[in-house]
């Protein structure tokens, strides 16, 4: 089936392909490879097809799976990145080692984002973000945002607020990640999740081995042929006992990182988003005082697939008198994990739509659930996007 509803949900149109034509690039490959004689033509054409594979079908598909939602059949064309990816793996000593030190790569990251924010003091967040775009181009280093997220220095201990609780598993990219310079509340996620608690009186408490936390998705590249790699493998036990199996509930902080969660333990465990949890466990023992001003929101593409939309649009609309702004367009920021760091031009792609919607607007507070979506939404905009969590702690008291 070749309908092409699924084409305006992709972030990479109008950059190199939609699904339906990644489709039809690898079906061609596939065709001309089984032939048993080619001719020279064909020869031609299956090279020049192979030639520009790797960033045409599989480097700029942010394996979001929005196709998938918009298709009739279901037809999820993520899957040929990611069966692409994991058969010519690179690197596989490092990601088996990353497994299980995941505290070590948090660190190597903390350091890597002091050092560029050492840069952008130096020779100032414009010249750093050019400096290293042109790296970008002829190295493929990471690329420093104007608005990089800062080195997170929270520390991890449980916190007794009352008899209820909740476990907290925070991704490695927010253990890693505080909010940028230019944000408008410089704490971290956990600090600002922490105190939300403490005014519902939910105690939280973190894993023995929340350092070493992963669900998985950073190892999506290796785990089809070798599920070891999984990190989440070697926490189930632990959670399970911790969760009394399953009846403290757990609290996920990245929405991409919750919908992984929900897929692998779902079934085990109660798992929620943390604008979910903060919704339904959390919204009755505050007294929010909305704005007067409009605010902005983007749901990323898991929160979309997994309904935590209802969650973030209502905690939204109770925390203005105004309006909420969505550009519903943007199906996906195109910022897909950390790919935003290597391969720009996809998450610029992605969100050129959203820049223009949002630059006739006269918004300052922006609002989201990902933090490495925040980062592309950030620069798209030129103000700072922070999870949702943020206004309403400020507005609660």
């Amino acid at each position: 089936m070749e309908c092409g509803f699924c084409e305006k949900y992709c972030p990479s149109k109008s950059l190199t392909l939609t699904p339906r034509q990644r489709i039809a690039v690898h079906r061609e490959i596939k065709r001309l490879q089984a032939l048993a004689h080619r001719s020279q033509e064909e020869e031609s054409e299956l090279l020049e097809l192979k030639k520009g594979y790797e960033y045409e079908v599989v480097q700029t598909c942010a394996g979001c799976s929005m196709c998938a939602v918009a298709c009739p059949l279901e037809i999820d064309s993520a899957k040929i990145a990611n069966a692409y990816n994991n058969e010519n793996a690179r690197g596989i000593f490092l990601a088996k080692f990353l497994a299980k030190n995941l505290n070590k790569g948090v660190k190597v990251a903390k350091w890597g984002l002091n050092l560029a924010h050492c840069g952008s003091k130096i020779i100032g967040r414009e010249r750093m973000k050019s400096l290293s775009l042109s790296l970008n181009e002829k190295f493929h280093t990471p690329i420093v945002p104007i608005f990089m997220p800062r080195a997170n220095r929270y520390p991890l201990n449980s916190r007794i607020h009352g008899a209820k609780s909740v476990i907290y598993l925070s991704a490695c990219l927010n253990r890693a990640f505080a909010p940028p310079a230019l944000a408008k509340d410089k704490r971290s996620l956990q600090e600002v999740f922490e105190n939300l608690c403490k005014k519902a009186k939910i105690s939280v408490l973190y894993p023995e081995s929340v350092k070493n936390f992963c669900c998985g998705k950073a190892f999506k590249n290796y785990t089809l042929k070798m599920p070891e790699l999984n990190p989440l493998k070697a926490m189930t036990n632990e959670l399970l006992s911790l969760s009394e199996n399953g009846k403290i509930p757990l609290v996920c902080d990245h929405s991409a990182c919750s919908a992984q969660l929900l897929s692998k333990l779902g079934e085990k465990l109660k798992i929620y988003d943390m604008s979910e949890f903060v919704e339904k466990e959390i919204l009755a023992h505050l007294n929010i005082e909305p704005l007067e001003e409009d605010i902005g929101l983007f749901v990323v593409c898991s929160g979309k697939k997994c309904g935590f939309d209802v969650s973030l649009k209502k905690l939204a609309s109770l925390c203005t008198k105004a309006r909420v702004y969505e550009h519903k367009n943007t199906h996906c920021c195109g910022f897909a994990g950390d790919k935003g760091f290597i391969k720009p031009k996809l998450n610029a792609n992605a969100l050129k739509d959203l820049k223009n919607y949002f630059a006739n607007l006269k918004i300052t507070r922006f609002y989201s659930s990902s933090s490495t979506c925040e980062v592309g939404l950030s620069d798209a905009t030129k103000e700072a996007w922070q999870h949702l969590i943020y206004l309403v702690d400020e507005l609660s008291g």
